[in-house]
């Protein structure tokens, strides 16, 4: 099953449904834009700068980057297609690139499940959508 950055972040922020997902007895993938996803968001929610202050602050930011480290050790990292893959996987499904990103590389890699909070991905035919319990309450309302 393939993480989206948006189901580490909730569950590094303690969402009940994100741990559900994430200590799951499954095998997790991502990629480098995931990774970079979830490093990034974890330094935003932690600080609470705004892009422009921490650009300017983060080189003397002092965080605990323990519970990204350990998250990401229990996960496989797959590459990222050629941008020309990217490219038409946007065209083809109308995501904007981080998200034809993940969908490139669960193509290439063989993956068809992914556990996200996103929507824009419910635009895929081919890949089962998790936590169910999610989308299911969503269709509902």
């Amino acid at each position: 099953m393939f993480l989206d950055s948006n189901v580490l972040l909730r569950y590094l922020a303690d969402d009940p449904l994100a741990a559900e997902v994430v200590e799951s007895d499954n095998t997790f993938y991502v990629n480098s834009t995931v990774v970079s996803e979830v490093i990034y968001g974890y330094i935003r929610a932690r600080t609470g700068l705004s892009p422009f202050a921490l650009k300017r602050r983060f080189p003397s930011v002092d965080l605990d980057f323990t519970p990204v480290e350990t998250l990401l050790e229990n996960v496989i990292e797959i590459p990222i297609p050629p941008a020309r893959v990217i490219v038409e996987t946007v065209k083809s499904y109308g995501l904007l690139p981080n998200d034809a990103a993940i969908v490139a590389s669960m193509r290439a890699a063989g993956l068809n499940t992914l556990a996200t909070f996103d929507s824009d991905f419910e635009r895929v035919d081919w890949i089962k959508l998790v936590p169910e319990a999610y989308w299911l309450r969503q269709n509902v309302q």
